[in-house]
C-alpha cells in the first residue's frame, strides 16, 4: 500500500531562462541528461533543471516526500522521472541565480539515492514570455528513495514538451507505454511518440502568442535570446534552429 506523503509543501519559485533548479551544496546530484530526453526534467553540470514554458516569472512548486514509490498524480499535463543522488543530504529547489526557496530538502533520508517525478501544468499558457503578474504554471515534485533507473517519460500532452523533445533525440529515452495505455480514454492523454505538430515557439512569433491578459494574468514578451553561441557570465545561452533559447552552466 502506498504510504502517504509527508512534508508536502508549496512555494513560489522564480523561473529564469525557462528553468528552475534542484541542487546539492556538496556537488552533482545527477548524470547529465539533455532536455530532449523527456522535455521536462534534465541535468546539466550535475544540477537538475526543470523546464518551464515561461521565460521569466514565478511558478508554483509543490513538494511531496514519500517513503515508497507513489502513483503519478492525476490531472497533470506532463510527467517525467529522473534518478539522482544526494551527497550532503540537502537537495534544494532554487531559482537559477538566487538562494533556495522555503521548501523541504528533497533528500528526505539524508545522503543517498532517490527518484524524482516531476509533474507540470500550464506550460503552453505563456510560452517564452515574462510573466509580470500572477502565476500561470504549476509543478509537483514527488520524491522517494530508490536505486538508479533510466530517465522515464510518464505522460506527454503539452505542445511545449513536444517542442523540446523534437530537438536532437537520444536513444536512451524510455517511454512508459504501460502507464499511458492504462488510460487510453483520458482526455489529452496520448502516446508520446506521436506528439501533435507544435506551434511556432519562436520568440518572434508574436502572432501565435500575442501580448494579452490570459486568464486574468498579464504577460509580456521575454527578453530576446542571444544569438547562437552567445555567452553570459557563468552560463552559455544556446538558441536552436526553432529560435528557442536554452541555457547550460559553464
Amino acid at each position: 500500500m502506498e504510504q502517504l506523503a509527508r512534508g508536502a509543501r508549496t512555494a513560489l519559485v522564480h523561473a529564469e531562462y525557462h528553468l528552475f533548479q534542484i541542487s546539492d551544496p556538496a556537488g552533482p546530484v545527477a548524470d547529465d541528461l539533455d532536455v530532449s530526453h523527456n522535455g521536462l526534467v534534465s541535468a546539466v553540470g550535475g544540477a537538475i533543471e526543470v523546464s518551464t514554458g515561461i521565460h521569466t516569472g514565478n511558478v508554483r512548486v509543490s513538494v511531496e516526500l514519500h517513503a515508497v514509490q507513489p502513483e503519478p498524480a492525476a490531472d497533470w499535463e506532463e510527467i517525467a522521472e529522473i534518478s539522482w543522488r544526494s551527497l550532503s543530504g540537502e537537495a534544494l529547489v532554487a531559482p537559477l541565480m538566487d538562494d533556495p526557496v522555503d521548501l523541504p530538502s528533497l533528500a528526505s533520508r539524508g545522503p543517498g539515492r532517490y527518484r524524482l517525478r516531476v509533474h507540470a501544468r500550464g506550460r503552453d499558457t505563456a510560452v517564452d514570455r515574462t510573466v509580470v503578474d500572477g502565476v500561470v504554471e504549476s509543478y509537483l515534485l514527488q520524491i522517494w528513495p530508490a536505486a538508479h533507473q533510466d530517465a522515464l517519460l510518464v505522460r506527454a500532452t503539452d505542445a511545449y514538451g513536444a517542442h523540446l523533445r523534437a530537438q536532437d533525440a537520444d536513444d536512451t529515452i524510455v517511454i512508459d507505454q504501460r502507464r499511458l495505455s492504462q488510460h487510453p480514454d483520458r482526455p489529452g492523454t496520448r502516446h508520446p511518440a506521436l506528439p501533435p505538430e507544435p506551434r511556432s515557439l519562436n520568440s518572434g512569433a508574436t502572432d501565435a502568442l500575442p501580448k494579452e491578459t490570459r486568464g486574468g494574468k498579464e504577460t509580456s514578451p521575454s527578453p530576446t535570446p542571444p544569438a547562437h553561441g552567445a555567452r553570459s557570465l557563468g552560463r552559455v545561452n544556446i538558441t536552436n534552429s526553432a529560435g528557442f533559447g536554452t541555457g547550460c552552466l559553464l
